[in-house]
């Protein structure tokens, strides 16, 4: 009875053998993602502040967003040029932000 339900709601996520393909993890993960930079006058003011997406394989991410607001900063976190201060950045089964 399962397997006909499982048929019945999601026909074409199965392959010709009847069994389902391996799910595909996204190619980039960011969750929750926050940079801070430290300033003498102001004390810590946030670059980045709770940026999450994914990005699965053949996608394209464009980042837009009024001068100063925090696109470079993202760049470079993601890249691990700039070290968040909470968030995750996974790059496929590697999280990038464990790595030290």
């Amino acid at each position: 009875m399962s397997e006909l339900l499982t048929a019945a709601i999601a026909p074409e996520s199965r392959n010709g053998n009847g069994q389902h393909p391996p799910v595909e993890k996204p190619l980039l993960t960011v969750d929750e993602l926050v940079v801070e930079f430290g300033s003498a006058r102001r004390g810590a003011v946030q670059a980045v502040s709770g940026v999450s997406f994914q990005v699965e394989r053949g996608e394209t991410l464009g980042v837009v967003g009024e001068s100063g607001s925090g696109k470079t900063t993202l760049g470079r976190a993601i890249m691990q040029l700039e070290r968040a201060r909470s968030g995750t950045v996974r790059l496929g089964e590697v999280e990038l932000t464990a790595l030290s």
